[in-house]
Formats: C-alpha cells, structure tokens, sequence
C-alpha cells in the first residue's frame, strides 16, 4: 500500500539497497565457484598424486562397513571393483596381518580395541591377501581414524599400496641369509670377521672381532662370548707380530692374503687366508695345520734318516775296507815285531778294534748290517736283559719288570735286540744319575728312581696311524723302557736318533746308540716313539709286528664283550685326536662323555657339572694345569672322586704317592678301545 510519507529518496536509498545485496550475493556465488572449482583441481592433483604413487585411497565407513570412497586401481589391487568391494568381502581376502607401529605385537581384536579407546589414531598393517583370481600379493595399509562429534571412531581414510616386489625381495634375502648362515655354521675351517683398530698413522695395530662361526670356537678351544667384542691382543696375549702384519697386507690388497703362522697361546699351527670384504673390515678363515705340520716333521725326519742311513752305509762300507787292511797288517807287523814295539802294535790294534765297532754301529743304523731273524719270545730276552741290567746299573736305582703273559713271537735277530734294550736301560740310567749326582734338577736328588720295561700286546688301528707317520695297522708286540729320570726338551728329542748327537759329557758317548737302535728297530720291520718332558722323565716304545702265524694264536677281548652304561665321563686331555677317540669309544658304549681341552678348562667344566660327572679321565701332561694338579684339586672338593690318569708315559715308569682318597686308575697311551672300555667299567663298578 502506498504510503504517502515515504518521500521520492526514500525510495532511491531503497533501491540501491537492493542492487548492494545483488552483487554482494554474486560475488558470493562466484567465490563458491571459485572455490568448488580448486577443490576439484586439488582432489585431481591428489588423485593423480596417489595414483603415480600406486597407491589406492579409501574412506571406510565403521557404521555401514562400506566404502564411502574408493580410487582408481582398487580392482588391481584386488580383482573386485570399486561397488563391488566391502570390507567383510576385504577381511575375508586377507591371509596374513602383521601389525606395525604402534599396534606391533597385538592380535588384531586387541589393537581394534586400542583405536576404538582411542589409544591409538593410526592403523599400520602388512596384509598377505588371496585376490579375486586367486593371485597372492602383500598389501602395505595405512589409515587415519575419524571421529564423529562425540569423538566416536566411526571411520578412517587411508591408503593402500602393492608391496609384493618388497617382499618377494625381503624373502629372497631371507632365504639367502639362511643359507649362508648355514654354511658359515657348518664350516669346517673356522671364520672370523674383524673391525680393524688403527693407529695414529692409519695402520692397523690390532683387530677386533664382530663375529665368529663354531668352526672357529673349536679351533680355537674359545666359546663366542669369550672373543666377540675383543681385540686380537686382549684374546691372545702373546700374539705373535707376524698376524698383524699380513692383515694389513690384506688389508691393503684387493685379493686375499694367505699365510701361515704359529699361535703360542694355543701351541697350534694354522693356515689363514686374510680379505677385505668392505673398507674398515675384514674377514678370516683359519685352518688348525698342527696335525699336518707334525706329520711334515715326522716325514722330515724319517727322510733325512734314511739319507743319513745311505751316507753311513756307504762310509761304514769303506772303512770297513780300510779296517781290513789295518788289521791285516798290524797282525803280520806283530809276528816280526820285537818286543819293544809289540805295546803300541797291540794299542793299535785295540784302535782299530774299536773303530770296527763303530763301524758296526753304523751298519746297524743303515739297515745293511747282517741279521739272522728267528721266531723270538720277546719276554725271554727282555728277562735275559733284565738280570745283565740288574748287576751292571746302580743298585741304588731299581729296575722292575712287568711282561705280559702269552705274548705273540716276533721274527728278529735275539743279540740285536738284546743290544737295542741294554742300550735304552743304559741312556735310563744315564738320564738318572743326572739327577743322582745334582747335574741337574737338584731339587729331585731325594726321589726314588725307576727304569721300567714292559712288554704287551697291542692292536694299532688307522686312528693312530693317523697322528704316527710310522704306524701302520695290525697286532704288534710292543716294549717300552720308562725312566723317570732328567727327561729331554722338544728340540733333543726331534733330534734323539741321529748319528753322533748327543747330550752326554765328551768322551762319554759316541752318540751312535740310539742311532743304531733306530736302524736296528726298522730292520725288524718296526717303529719307536720317545715320549719325553724336562724334569719328569722318558719313555721309549718300540712296536714288533707279530711274527706271522701268531694272530690267530692270540685272542683279543673286544669292546662287545665288555658292558658299557649310561655314566657321565669328563675326558680332559689337550690331543685332539685322543679326545676324539675316548668320546668314540665311550660314546659307543653308552656313556655321555664331556670333553676339556686342558686344565684349566676341565676344572671349569667340573665344578659346573659335578653332580652328574660319574668318572674322571685325565692326561698327565697339559698346559697351564698338569693332570696331577687337576687330580689333587678334584680330590680336594670330593675325596670319593673316580679318576683315570692317561698317560704317553708308562704307569711303572714313575713313583706316585699313594692316593690318600678317590679311586684312582692309570691306561698308558695309545690304549686300545677294550683296555680304556675294561678299565672305565671296573672303576665305575667299584
């Protein structure tokens, strides 16, 4: 209705009202356009976004188990299509889950509860699926939860991404890994890999280990624990320089180095191949050589003594030429001679004499001296040699004698093997009287002493064989002479059977008896070993091959006709192939055997395992702790211990004190698997 007062202006201001409101409503409008208009530009760019990065977004919806949103490549990913998919048909696809981040550990009820607390804002999960085809792939999810405005959870937005390459990758490496690390626990040359320790100038001065194989732990008688994380000095105190030198040689060089060198600490030889496998580092594979090198020497050895036996073969021939003449000589000299030329003609002679013998010697020692051999009862001329000893050598020292009954004949010549014993009782008595007269080890000159022969039989198997060049499978007799006397250092006794050396006084020895003992004893087909350490005595055995015929004649007790059992036995000895062949024997029979490698280390293991050790089997001689020490120790904590002192020495070689306590046995090195069986079983069964 017109009202009369509204004046014309009234009506202008009106209007002008109106078109501000207009255009500020299309502005508005234009603005929405706009910005519906970025919107969509910016949902393209992060669809083409996700889409380069193979990735499939999604928004999930809780309430309705639908996906409100699915991109492209979702069928792909999975064979369904984007209206096709839910999330039950999505969890029934899944075959594996492994939850990551903050869910790690959790079964997948537990971590849903975890979000749903709201604990937790994001689920990060790897998902082995089975697809529509039937395809399997691993799926990479990561997801956002969405809250409603009670701060419910009833939604998340995520992405989803093909990993199946990863993975495939990651098995590969797996597989690879295990292989490897197959191999490297299953090596038998022990591996070691170093971090290497350099000075100011950058040189190597040490190494550290990072990590080392079973190989390397048994090599180098060294639990992990006890080297992973140290320097080569801090685990080999007495490492010698020469070590150090060839890893920075490797260390320098683009091929490996290979060296060998000796480990004091260890008493071992090895064989090293030293490389660089990445810049800082470098790896080592090591080879215990000291079996090897032992055979060498003893290859060495008998080398040079059959050269040796050549060169005095043939001199001994030619003076034997020239004697003849000489005496041939002097003989007709002495017919005519008047009787104040007659004393030095028959000096002469004497000189010549003995020359001959010498010569003899020689011969012997060469093998080309002539010998009549006859079937021969050991025993009976060990006896004969044991009365002739007995009225020669110082009553003061005694002499026992313990033969075994019904010994195999051997073939040999009886004079010779007569003059090998005498000579062996005589060098007894010798080593003896070093002590007797305090030339050496004063300390002893109270003790009582002891020459011991013995005679047994014994059956050599391939095992010795193996750590005795000379040796050779088969029943042989054997004779052993045992003093306990001055003993000899390592280097005398490589060199014990070569002509002319000797440790005696001058004019006291002509260094021929042992010599011509060697050459006497491998022309009866045979071998001697010298067992030996300063202070403690010598002992020399000697093995006979059975004459033929006499190995039916002689019946063998065998490890089945003795009973075994299931006791806990501790073989402590420092030979490897000795503790390898006491846990095949004990084992065979029954028993659990736990191995030591010295003294140290079986007192370790005893203490640890007292309760279930029912026996004790020690090697007299070891480093750092002897056998008698370990024995005094282990009676010390049980004076009921059972223990079996093993030795390469002869039992009745040596006075022992009584034993105050315990059940103590004695085996002589090498023993047979029916003596150590025979003797393991008495003592338990005490």
């Amino acid at each position: 209705m017109h009202n009369p007062d509204r004046t014309l202006s009234d009506l202008l201001a009106e209007i002008q009202k109106l078109q501000a409101r207009v255009a500020d409503l299309e502005r508005a409008e234009a603005e929405r356009t706009q910005a519906f208009s970025s919107l969509q530009n910016r949902e393209a760019y992060l669809r083409s976004a996700i889409e380069a990065a193979g990735a499939v977004a999604y928004f999930l919806d809780y309430r309705t188990g639908t996906y409100v949103f699915l991109s492209s490549g979702i069928e792909d990913l999975t064979g369904y299509a984007e209206g096709e998919l839910t999330h039950s048909r999505f969890l029934d696809m899944i075959q594996e889950e492994i939850l990551l981040g903050g869910l790690r550990g959790l079964s997948h009820e537990e971590a849903v509860r975890k979000l749903v607390r709201g604990e937790e804002n994001v689920w990060r999960a790897e998902y082995r699926i089975r697809t529509r085809t039937g395809e399997e792939k691993w799926l990479d999810n990561g997801a956002v939860q969405v809250p409603d405005e009670q701060g419910t959870v009833v939604a998340s937005i995520g992405l989803l991404w093909d990993i199946s390459p990863r993975k495939r990758a990651e098995q590969n490496l797996q597989n690879s890994e295990r292989k490897y690390r197959s191999l490297f626990n299953s090596m038998i040359s022990g591996f070691a890999l170093h971090e290497m320790v350099c000075d100011e100038t950058g040189r190597i001065c040490d190494c550290r280990f990072l990590e080392v194989n079973p190989a390397f732990e048994s090599v180098m008688e060294l639990k992990a624990s006890e080297v992973v994380g140290k320097t080569m000095t801090e685990v080999f105190p007495d490492l010698e320089d020469t070590w150090i030198e060839h890893y920075n040689q490797a260390a320098c060089s683009e091929t490996p180095t290979r060296f060998e060198v000796y480990c004091k600490d260890l008493n071992k030889y090895f064989e090293a191949m030293a490389y660089s496998p990445e810049s800082g580092r470098f790896a080592t594979i090591i080879t215990d050589i000291t079996e090897r090198r032992n055979l060498e020497e003893q290859l060495r050895q008998a080398h040079k003594m059959e050269a040796v036996g050549q060169l005095a073969g043939g001199i001994a021939h030619d003076f034997n030429n020239l004697l003849t003449g000489i005496l041939g000589n002097l003989s007709l000299a002495q017919i005519r001679a008047s009787s104040d030329i007659m004393d030095y003609l028959t000096n002469a002679e004497e000189a010549a004499d003995r020359a001959a013998s010498l010569v003899r010697q020689l011969l012997a020692f060469s093998r080309k001296s002539q010998v009549q051999f006859k079937r021969v009862n050991l025993n009976a001329l060990v006896e004969e040699t044991h009365r002739l000893a007995r009225e020669t050598i110082d009553r003061r020292i005694e002499i026992g004698l313990l033969t075994e009954p019904d010994l195999p004949d051997i073939l040999a010549d009886a004079s010779q093997i007569n003059s090998v014993l005498m000579n062996l009782c005589l060098n007894a008595r010798d080593a003896i009287e070093e002590i007797m007269h305090g030339r050496k080890w004063p300390e002893r000159r109270n003790d009582r002493f002891r020459i011991t022969i013995e005679t047994s039989t014994v059956r050599i198997d391939q095992r010795y064989c193996n750590g005795h060049s000379e040796g050779r499978p088969g029943l042989f007799v054997m004779l052993s002479v045992t003093d306990n006397g001055s003993g000899m250092d390592l280097e005398t006794r490589r060199r014990v059977f070569e002509p002319f050396f000797t440790t005696k006084d001058i004019g006291k020895g002509t260094g021929l008896g042992l010599a011509t003992s060697y050459g006497i004893i491998h022309q009866h087909n045979g071998w001697i070993n010298a067992y030996s350490e300063p202070g403690l005595g010598t002992t020399f055995r000697i093995y006979f091959p059975a004459a033929p015929g006499m190995v039916e004649e002689v019946e063998m007790e065998t490890v089945r006709d003795i009973r075994g059992g299931n006791e806990t036995i501790l073989l402590v000895d420092d030979e490897e192939l000795i503790r390898d062949l006491g846990q095949s024997i004990l084992e065979r029979m029954g028993y659990t055997v736990l191995l030591a490698s010295d003294g140290n280390e079986g007192l370790r293991v005893y203490h640890r395992e007292r309760k279930r050790i029912d026996l004790t089997i020690l090697d007299l001689s070891m480093p750092y702790l002897s056998g008698q020490e370990v024995l005094e120790q282990i009676l010390a904590v049980d004076p009921n211990a059972r223990i079996i002192i093993s030795s390469g020495y002869s039992e009745n070689g040596y006075v022992h004190s009584p034993s105050k306590s315990g059940i103590v046995e004695y085996i002589a090195k090498p023993y047979r698997p029916d003596e150590l069986a025979k003797v393991v079983r008495d003592i338990l069964d005490r």
